[in-house]
């Protein structure tokens, strides 16, 4: 183990687990915060940006805010291009002012161009800034009936427009509770219905962990999604990881192991 990885593991180790000495099967969550760290060192180490996309980018600017990690060099420099219109034209351009303000532009809803998973996402970003459509509750119930990535992305849009509170969740507030009522057991589900653990389950736990104090889908699923960072973070010779899987795996662990973290708005209010 380098230098820089021990590093990691004794602030992880010091951070989040002496105040859960008491927990239920402690074992399981030493080893779920060791695999944080993993999962933190690895995104440290990548020189590549292409394994920091946008939602890659999103999401770490999330856990900064949270859970107190330092702003690694990739996405200050990512942060630096949004605001210097390095990616003004680009198709995720309306998710950039989350992360610098004064960065990308608004979506164009209406547009036929545009990704059914990326409006529901935008759509719920810049519920405060812009008029949704007023079918937009039923273009994303209908959305998230294609399960898999539809399911999860309209689940978190749920999260998004509940955080803003804006005048078209206050308008439309029951249909859009008990919609996420709904998608709260389909996402419960969905890792145990598959059998698998990859990055639409870990994707899947993360979502529903930030939604729901730290909770994971399931014990067997927390396991399994530790046993897979074991497993893939610490081996060279797997296949590769994509920095996706990764922060989401660091983001489930992070919820699940610090419950009591301050409440962050993923959205992050900017002028």
């Amino acid at each position: 183990m380098n230098r820089a990885r021990r590093l990691v593991l004794a602030f992880f180790i010091a951070a989040f687990l002496s105040p859960l000495l008491a927990a239920a099967d402690q074992n399981l969550k030493n080893r779920a915060a060791i695999v944080a760290s993993y999962a933190y060192a690895w995104l440290a180490g990548q020189k590549n940006e292409t394994e920091f996309e946008p939602d890659v980018v999103w999401i770490y600017d999330y856990l900064m805010r949270k859970f107190a990690l330092p702003e690694l060099p990739q996405v200050a420099r990512f942060r630096a291009d949004a605001l210097g219109g390095r990616f003004d034209t680009a198709g995720f351009s309306p998710l950039l002012h989350v992360l610098s303000p004064g960065a990308g532009r608004a979506p164009d809803l209406q547009s036929e161009s545009l990704h059914p998973i990326d409006r529901s996402t935008f759509g719920a970003l810049w519920c405060d800034r812009i008029e949704l459509p007023e079918d937009y509750g039923e273009k994303i119930a209908a959305l998230a009936t294609h399960g898999e990535y539809a399911l999860t992305h309209v689940y978190l849009a749920l999260q998004i427009l509940k955080e803003k509170q804006c005048a078209y969740y206050t308008a439309h507030r029951v249909h859009l509770g008990a919609l996420e009522t709904q998608l709260k057991a389909e996402m419960a589900a969905l890792p145990q219905k598959t059998g698998k653990t990859g990055d639409l389950e870990i994707e899947t736990a993360a979502f529903y962990a930030f939604a729901n104090s730290g909770v994971s889908p399931s014990e067997n699923f927390l396991r399994r999604a530790v046993e897979f960072g074991e497993q893939r973070l610490t081996n060279k010779y797997v296949v590769r990881l994509r920095g996706h899987t990764v922060v989401l795996l660091l983001w489930f662990l992070l919820e699940h192991l610090v419950p009591g973290a301050p409440t962050t708005a993923i959205s992050r209010p900017v002028n």
